[in-house]
């Protein structure tokens, strides 16, 4: 069973016991016919040239377990890239006339704790949420699993202009209520804001997401609400908004 669908908040299932653990991964093998510089600015466009990749984007392990029959303890990790980034230089004598020079390789990848929560459930209408969970704006984020969207790698529309996945620290509440063509389901959620010197016209919020450091500045809250509608078999709407006020006192770089 994939862990977002274990962890998803409206539409969790209830059909185990006391506990369960789940996981998920992928392998992306990618053939392209241009190059590693993907910039296209200039006249010519990129050169053609074959370049192929391969590499594991993510390996995500999941799990529940039940306190008591309304109290429910989840968590999720996800390796990324094949764990934990390192970096290491290389020393080396060149001639005389170029003296010593040092070179730097870096590694990518890191270990992040996506899921961390404490659930009460109170009534299908309405239900406390909270810890470390992920933000329902857009599709991307509340169904990341490979199986949810059409590509081979998460769109790039929306993992550009925002974080994906995206998860906060704070409290939520949701719930599900109606029958038929008039059923719904929200999530409404009070959590760590962002920061803003991390805007850039490049990656829009993206760059403003906080984890970077220990501890993330919550001076100034951010706000998101969700709201689906599932009348017909198959189909969902909805809308989602993510409000931060006075995000400037996020900031680490106050004066």
């Amino acid at each position: 069973m994939g862990a977002a669908s274990m962890l998803a908040l409206a539409d969790e299932p209830d059909d185990y016991e006391k506990w369960r653990i789940g996981s998920y991964g992928e392998m992306l093998a990618s053939f392209k016919d241009y190059g590693t510089n993907r910039f296209y600015g200039n006249s010519v466009g990129n050169t053609k040239q074959r370049h192929n990749e391969i590499s594991i984007p993510r390996f995500i392990l999941s799990g529940d377990y039940k306190l008591s029959k309304r109290w429910t303890l989840s968590a999720e990790v996800e390796f990324e890239s094949g764990g934990t980034g390192q970096a290491y230089e290389l020393e080396a004598k060149a001639s005389s006339e170029n003296g010593e020079y040092e070179t730097e390789f870096e590694k990518g990848g890191e270990v992040v704790l996506e899921q961390f929560h404490l659930t009460y459930r109170i009534l299908p209408e309405l239900n406390v949420r909270v810890g470390h969970m992920i933000l329902p704006v857009g599709l991307t984020n509340t169904h990341h699993e490979p199986l949810n969207f059409f590509t081979a790698t998460r769109p790039e529309g929306a993992t550009t202009i925002m974080p994906s996945t995206w998860h906060e620290t704070g409290l939520a509440l949701f719930g599900k209520f109606g029958r038929g063509k008039t059923s719904f389901d929200y999530e409404a959620m009070i959590t760590s804001g962002v920061n803003p010197n991390g805007f850039d016209k490049y990656n829009w919020i993206k760059g403003a997401r906080q984890g970077f450091f220990e501890v993330d500045n919550f001076s100034a809250p951010a706000y998101t609400a969700r709201l689906n509608w599932r009348g017909i078999r198959g189909l969902r709407l909805g809308a989602s908004v993510f409000f931060n006020p006075n995000a400037g006192k996020n900031s680490d770089k106050l004066h």
